[in-house]
């Protein structure tokens, strides 16, 4: 389990810091304020905060320059809940047997469980909010808390991990994470996913498409087989327009049709 350090990947209290929106988070120099470089950050519950909290930073932007804030406060809400959520669930699922089979007490679990209850009831807030026409300042406390709060538990998480003899093996949610990031933008790169889980990426994506929202799918593989599963979840709640541009190249435009 990678340990998280003290220090904040972004000062979302104060100024936001300055990014390349195209590059990887661990490419970026990161800094504890004080002028000192700390080690490189690696492993996916690095990689989890670091995306978490970007998306935080480009929502309080967005609040704090008075810009429309529906797609930056969908991204967070999205990661959320299919990344965060899935963590702590599967941290649940392994890490708690494996602590409990250890001799002696274990105040640590209730700890590690009361963080998680605390973090749902965090991104239900957020949930809640994305629902109303929620005040700035509120809906910048909300994600504030959520970050900070994160970023505590995966810290407390690793302190208590340390030399506790658990490894992670293969965490289910960290594949969530891959390609939630890969069908978050309105052009999805279909060959970049694992094959196997393509199909379920793309649809859990349409599924969070607002109404008159759309994307692009790239693909090299017949798009026929999504659009039928489409269908049969959603019937006529997209429109769908697929277009072979070269033998083996596909180009699908979808958009959400608005609620009759």
């Amino acid at each position: 389990m990678t340990q998280v350090p003290s220090w904040r990947y972004v000062h979302i209290q104060g100024e936001l810091m300055n990014r390349e929106s195209n590059a990887h988070p661990l490419d970026l120099v990161k800094t504890n304020g004080s002028g000192e470089t700390p080690e490189t950050l690696e492993g996916d519950d690095s990689d989890l905060l670091w995306q978490a909290t970007a998306r935080a930073e480009a929502l309080l932007t967005d609040l704090q320059q008075e810009r429309p804030s529906e797609s930056d406060l969908a991204g967070l809400l999205g990661y959320a809940r299919e990344v965060v959520l899935a963590r702590i669930t599967d941290e649940e699922r392994t890490v708690f047997p494996s602590l409990q089979q250890a001799p002696g007490d274990h105040p640590e679990l209730d700890q590690l469980h009361q963080e998680h209850l605390r973090l749902r009831s965090d991104i239900d807030d957020l949930a809640a909010a994305a629902q109303h026409d929620s005040d700035p300042a509120d809906l910048a406390s909300i994600v504030r808390r959520l970050i900070a709060r994160l970023e505590r538990h995966l810290a407390a998480e690793a302190a208590i991990l340390t030399g506790s003899g658990y490894t992670a093996t293969g965490r289910e949610w960290a594949t969530a994470g891959h390609w939630f990031c890969l069908t978050e933008g309105p052009v999805i790169e279909m060959d970049q996913l694992k094959p196997h889980e393509a199909q379920a990426a793309v649809l859990n994506r349409l599924a969070r498409m607002r109404p008159d929202e759309s994307l692009e799918l790239r693909w090299a593989a017949n798009p026929q087989p999504v659009w039928e599963r489409v269908q049969r979840r959603d019937p006529g709640g997209y429109s769908w327009q697929a277009t072979e541009s070269s033998p083996g190249a596909w180009s699908v435009q979808v958009s959400r049709r608005p609620a009759p």
